[in-house]
């Protein structure tokens, strides 16, 4: 996320970010920039204009990660629903990064709360640490 105009007239006004609590959520993982949201929802087809056919889904997870290099400080909002919010201290470039995940019970891979919450914190330490490549020039084979 990038900012190309960001003014304030109050101290401590930070970024922000956040996902909506899952509307019945049976539960919650949370750890510095990490917030899951885990429980049974009801799922509709868009193309159904009535409305009134939709499948009970077992679960849906939905995750938000905020690097850790932002400073992310979780904070909890009750209102509209509830919602799992990071404030972020303003940077310098007015930028921050952030990486939304999400899986159902119908999906083919991380369909339980178990295995969603193993690959969102695998996930964010792979984020938070990328691979850094370097090329430092050619090395040559004497030949003989």
């Amino acid at each position: 996320m990038q900012f190309t105009k960001f003014f304030t007239e109050n101290a401590g006004v930070a970024f922000g970010c956040g996902i909506r609590r899952n509307i019945d959520q049976f539960n919650e993982y949370q750890d510095g920039g990490i917030v899951i949201s885990m429980g049974k929802d009801t799922v509709s087809d868009p193309d159904d204009d009535t409305g009134q056919r939709g499948l009970v889904v077992d679960f849906i997870g939905t995750a938000l990660v905020v690097k850790d290099i932002y400073k992310p400080k979780y904070q909890y909002v009750g209102s509209r629903g509830g919602n799992h919010t990071f404030r972020i201290p303003m940077t310098g470039d007015l930028s921050y990064e952030y990486l939304i995940a999400g899986a159902w019970s119908e999906g083919a891979v991380n369909n339980t709360p178990g295995k969603f919450k193993e690959y969102v914190i695998k996930s964010a330490k792979e984020y938070n640490n990328p691979v850094k490549v370097r090329f430092e020039g050619i090395e040559y084979k004497n030949e003989l």
